[in-house]
């Protein structure tokens, strides 16, 4: 009695966290470990920067690769405790703003249709004024926001021109990793 007990719990505990869903970036959840998370992105060609990330603050690594055809700088962020993923963000550079307008309309729609149950807004910054748009991304069944996207134009990384950010963060472990970093208050 207590296998058949054992065996049932089991399933029960499979199909409850089979049932969670997560946001995805580039077709990968963002769920899991930094280093399976890191396997799932070199199988799509994307390559980590072992000196970029040294140098990068705790929870965050860097890759390098392809993004819908581009050139991209990837930034990835996790619980630096738990090594779960919550985080993924995409860097596009352009050479100045004027050239950077239509690939970020561009992609905007893209993320509209693709997310067509989406609620969009703009984007508020630290300083008050319009940085971009953001997108709250909800469950199949629309009941549960599963994460959001936030596009922004931002001076990029390497100081040169003008760069458009796609952050895709999941909020289930977005809160978590909250969690795990309020226990050292």
């Amino acid at each position: 009695m207590k296998k058949i007990i054992s065996v049932l719990f089991a399933i029960c505990l499979c199909m409850a966290a089979s049932a969670q869903q997560h946001l995805k970036f580039m077709g990968i959840p963002l769920d899991g470990t930094i280093d399976n998370f890191t396997l799932k992105l070199k199988d799509k060609g994307v390559t980590y920067d072992a000196a970029e990330s040294k140098s990068a603050d705790a929870g965050t690594r860097i890759f390098h690769g392809k993004f819908m055809g581009e050139k991209a700088r990837f930034v990835v962020f996790y619980n630096y405790k738990s090594k779960i993923v919550f985080s993924a963000a995409v860097e596009l550079n352009y050479p100045t703003v004027e050239s950077a307008h239509t690939p970020f309309v561009n992609l905007n729609d893209q993320l509209q249709q693709k997310y067509s149950d989406a609620t969009c807004k703009e984007y508020t910054g630290p300083d008050g004024d319009v940085d971009g748009l953001a997108m709250e991304i909800f469950d199949e069944a629309g009941d549960n926001m599963i994460g959001f996207i936030l596009q922004t134009l931002k001076a990029p990384s390497s100081g040169y021109g003008i760069s458009i950010y796609l952050t895709y963060t999941d909020s289930d472990n977005f809160m978590k990793s909250e969690k795990i970093l309020g226990e050292d208050l």
